[in-house]
């Protein structure tokens, strides 16, 4: 086995390992506000979440995020942090996620005709209840 079929197998199995334990599906974290929330609770965060920026008074945009804390130790089960290939599996696997659960988020909004605020609003009341 090539280091490169190695890596895409740990891939894989990260990508796995990550939707069992954690799940796909996004919370909503109203406690969020910033990027520096994010940072700041970043151990607390679930795999995928969706916050509002705060731009201003009555001014927010809708964000999902993935947490990459959560995504680096579960790389660490099958890669050492040591490792040069560490880092770079890690901002793909990152990467896949976002586009992933972005691609879904997009479709819902254009499936239900709402724009990601309504959208955002929306999952929130939902995962509320």
């Amino acid at each position: 086995m090539t280091i490169d079929e190695y890596l895409q197998a740990v891939r894989q199995q990260v990508m796995h390992d990550l939707q069992k334990h954690y799940g796909l599906s996004p919370t909503y974290r109203e406690d969020l506000n910033s990027e520096a929330d994010c940072d700041e609770e970043s151990e607390n965060l679930p795999l995928v979440y969706i916050w509002i920026e705060q731009l201003g008074p009555g001014q927010g945009r809708c964000i999902l995020s993935v947490n990459r804390s959560l995504i680096g130790m579960a790389v660490a089960t099958y890669l050492s942090r040591d490792d040069n290939s560490f880092d770079h599996l890690l901002d793909t696997i990152s990467n896949d996620l976002s586009r992933m659960c972005a691609g879904a988020f997009d479709y819902t909004m254009k499936h239900f005709g709402l724009t990601s605020d309504e959208t955002c609003e929306a999952i929130a009341e939902f995962l509320a209840e």
